[in-house]
């Protein structure tokens, strides 16, 4: 069987403003997008499909390994899925993560930012999530710089986000 994917919602545009969101994370702390501009340079937003994600997985690896490139920048990456807040703390745990994760049930947060969808899962039942895919928004809440994959495993590198954090932010 051939996994094929429908036509990928593309994001919100590059120099809009920041849909702001005030929610919590898996471990019921609070996270205010206009707080954390007020804090950080920067906020880096990691929207991914679910913990049972392998690509999701692999590139949380990969940002957890390199977070002192996005430290050094005081830029906050925060990664979001619209699992449980039950499993996606499991998950963070299992595989000692050090980014930030967000539980959105019903995806409200990447519907504001347009990267919402519906995908069939299996026997065909159709789930909410996000398409993998990042933004990067400025210290006036700016959307400076997005990337979303062409396809399932599309993901940028450490270096090409560190290139772009230095241009932007």
């Amino acid at each position: 069987m051939i996994e094929t994917e429908g036509a990928r919602p593309k994001g919100i545009n590059i120099h809009s403003k920041a849909p702001l969101f005030n929610t919590f994370d898996i471990y019921s702390q609070p996270i205010n997008l206009n707080d954390l501009l007020k804090t950080y340079n920067g906020v880096m937003i990691d929207f991914f499909r679910g913990n049972w994600w392998n690509f999701w997985k692999e590139h949380l690896k990969m940002l957890s390994n390199h977070i002192d490139e996005f430290e050094k920048r005081k830029i906050k990456i925060l990664s979001i899925a619209s699992d449980s807040v039950r499993l996606l703390r499991r998950f963070k745990e299992e595989n000692n993560f050090k980014v930030d994760i967000i539980s959105d049930r019903g995806a409200k947060i990447a519907q504001d930012y347009e990267v919402y969808w519906f995908i069939e899962g299996m026997s065909n039942i159709k789930t909410k999530q996000a398409v993998p895919s990042k933004f990067l928004i400025n210290k006036s809440g700016e959307i400076v710089w997005k990337y979303v994959g062409k396809d399932k495993t599309d993901r940028p590198s450490v270096q090409m986000m560190a290139l772009l954090m230095d241009k932007y932010i």
